[in-house]
């Protein structure tokens, strides 16, 4: 099972492709070109998970509804061309890998080097070369997705 894992931003997004052993695709692209790259992905068809914005009782500020907003483009862009969407909240990612809500990026991060080994060299590259900032949330999505087999609920 291939799968598409998107980190939404309000500007730009991180987008992996995963197929549960090997990263095929990892870019951080604007968002109306995440938006096509989306449309582009042909058969076999993946699935597309994107990170959903939670809200914690504090108020949201426009960044934040802008993000909201460009989600829905991407679900909307993967579902005209049939591609099945979940939405997977950040706590659950971070409950899987750090076993903790209160785990920040860098310990994400750390668990998923743990786990997938280092990112290596140019020369030597690991399962992790080339990620960088936002991606690493993708990826852990990505592989959240992957180990606990979810599935895109209707």
């Amino acid at each position: 099972m291939k799968i598409i894992a998107v980190d939404p931003g309000t500007e730009r997004s991180a987008m992996i492709l995963w197929d549960g052993r090997k990263i095929h695709m990892a870019r951080i692209l604007s968002n109306p070109d995440t938006r096509d790259q989306i449309y582009g992905f042909g058969a076999p068809k993946p699935m597309l998970f994107i990170e959903q914005i939670e809200c914690y009782g504090m108020v949201m500020g426009q960044t934040t509804l802008e993000t909201v907003f460009w989600s829905g483009r991407f679900a909307e862009a993967a579902i005209n061309c049939g591609i099945e969407v979940g939405r997977i909240v950040r706590r659950d990612s971070k409950l899987h890998h750090c076993g903790s809500m209160r785990a920040k990026d860098s310990n994400v991060r750390r668990a998923l080097i743990d786990k997938y080994g280092p990112p290596g060299t140019k020369k030597k590259p690991g399962a992790t070369y080339g990620l960088k900032a936002d991606l690493w949330q993708a990826f852990a999505l990505a592989t959240y997705i992957s180990e606990t087999q979810k599935e895109v609920k209707p």
